[in-house]
């Protein structure tokens, strides 16, 4: 029953929402042209608080991918997946 509840719900999903990436796309292109609209800010002062704004982000993105990275390679360690395993059977 579940099953069909989670098949539902992700053929919904798939069906009939655009993929993250368009989402993305959608949503930065409507805070930039509000940003124009709503502030002193003209067009190309906007494209400058935009391209700052996305190089300031780049040492958060590079924390949080070095951060997946390493857990991957924790997670994938033999005796770490050995434990790992030992929980799953006892929770489970």
């Amino acid at each position: 029953m579940i099953r069909k509840i989670t098949d539902a719900v992700v053929l919904f999903f798939r069906e009939y929402l655009p993929s993250t990436y368009v989402l993305a796309l959608i949503l930065t292109i409507l805070v930039f042209l509000a940003g124009v609209v709503f502030t002193d800010q003209g067009f190309m002062g906007m494209v400058n608080v935009l391209g700052n704004g996305m190089w300031g982000l780049l040492a958060f993105t590079m924390q949080i991918v070095l951060s997946l990275v390493f857990a991957h390679a924790l997670a994938n360690a033999p005796s770490v997946l050995k434990l790992l395993r030992k929980l799953a059977r006892i929770i489970c």
